[in-house]
């Protein structure tokens, strides 16, 4: 498989990206921009284009972005949403680069497709959007993993243990959502005469997350 990133890595961005995710974190962290980096090459190499047809520096950077600052309060920042803010960090950081303003945007657009509710206006967003999920598809024992991972995460951000049963049904709540998923990039997004693999590879793993609490 080729590497879509190998020629435009960039050090520097990653090591300021870096400083910007928390270690507190057990999931949001910067290991998850890595994990996201590996989706979204092998999303782009799935696709059946010519890779120099898709701008992957504005993928590259924000995934890098994505997920930086998760650890702040955002709303108490005026900030609508945490993928708002993390648009605002990359935004600072790439002007502060020098990088042209419309590129900035396109950036910041891609880092901000990532919201539950957001739906992606081009192929950028969409496998921007796609590399942050595709580990609800992955095998159940993964899926499980970083599931307790979120779970440990979200109760070090509330000050609260969360009972594993009502840790599990609200999982199935909010993974449910991505079930109507309408983003089509890629093997693992493609619908063809019924849902796509990342519908069925979720919705297996929601019905044996659902197991554990049997």
């Amino acid at each position: 498989m080729k590497d879509i990133f190998r020629e435009i890595r960039d050090e520097k961005a990653e090591i300021s990206a870096s400083n910007l995710y928390s270690k507190k974190l057990a999931f949001h962290n910067f290991f998850h921009v890595i994990e996201t980096l590996k989706f979204a090459n092998r999303i782009i190499n799935s696709l059946l284009i010519e890779p120099s047809t898709i701008n992957v520096e504005t993928i590259y950077y924000a995934l890098l972005f994505h997920d930086a600052g998760y650890i702040e309060d955002q709303a108490s920042m005026g900030y609508a949403d945490k993928e708002s803010y993390s648009a605002a960090l990359a935004e600072e950081y790439l002007l502060g680069r020098g990088m042209h303003m419309v590129d900035v945007s396109k950036v910041s657009m891609a880092i901000k497709a990532t919201h539950i509710s957001a739906e992606c206006r081009n192929l950028e967003e969409e496998v921007v959007r796609g590399a942050d999920i595709s580990g609800m598809a992955a095998p159940y024992n993964d899926f499980l993993e970083m599931s307790k991972a979120v779970k440990a995460e979200q109760e070090y951000l509330i000050g609260e243990t969360i009972s594993w049963a009502n840790w599990v049904r609200g999982s199935e709540v909010h993974l449910k959502t991505y079930l109507y998923e309408k983003i089509s990039c890629g093997k693992l997004f493609t619908k063809s005469n019924g849902p796509s693999l990342f519908n069925q590879r979720l919705t297996s793993n929601i019905d044996q997350l659902k197991q554990e609490i049997v």
